[in-house]
């Protein structure tokens, strides 16, 4: 899937976080700047409440900086998170931020869930 400017943002300072599969395939979630969206099953603690056994109860932290136009992601699951760069899959450390450009995929836990830094 090709993601534009137009399909993520309608401001420059906002990110995005485009589901690509998944639970929420198509859905697109905006990031006001350093706004942390929390991905996981926990509705307490959650932005965004995943239903999926392989998803942690807190799964990962996603942020915008819109000086730097970048994503700031950390995996706080038991589960982990991939990155997909040139085709291969990174695993994440858990607990350790990093930052990331527009349009990293990211794959939550087994594989079920992907989504694109927008």
């Amino acid at each position: 899937m090709k993601i534009t400017r137009s399909l993520t943002m309608n401001r420059e300072d906002y990110g995005a976080i485009i589901f690509i599969a998944g639970e929420y395939v198509g859905k697109i979630v905006r990031l006001k700047p350093d706004e942390e969206i929390y991905i996981g099953r926990d509705a307490k603690t959650c932005n965004i409440v995943m239903h999926s056994e392989e998803i942690s109860r807190n799964h990962c932290i996603v942020r915008y900086d819109c000086k730097e136009r970048k994503y700031y992601v950390t995996d706080i699951s038991m589960n982990g998170i991939f990155i997909c760069i040139n085709g291969t899959n990174k695993l994440l450390t858990m607990e350790k931020e990093y930052g990331l450009i527009p349009e990293t995929e990211i794959i939550l836990a087994g594989g079920r869930d992907k989504i694109i830094l927008g």
